[in-house]
């Protein structure tokens, strides 16, 4: 069931905040890979090039909030 269907239409507060943990989570670990990627031999950085779409991805996600359940 969507979150949004058991609140008539509107996201539970605790959606928002499990959605917020999650980014979070995600903004610690690409910190971290962030630190560490200019270890990363030459030959692999391209495989890691997708990763730097990720700081765009969690923007729009948090601007979402919990609407990030179900928006497509």
């Amino acid at each position: 069931t969507p979150p949004e269907s058991s609140a008539g239409g509107k996201t539970p507060p605790a959606a928002s905040r499990a959605v917020e943990a999650m980014i979070a989570l995600a903004n610690e670990h690409f910190g971290a890979f962030e630190r560490r990627a200019g270890g990363l031999p030459p030959v692999l950085r391209g495989a890691f090039l997708p990763m730097a779409l990720t700081p765009s991805y969690l923007a729009r996600l948090s601007a979402l909030g919990g609407k990030a359940l179900v928006e497509t």
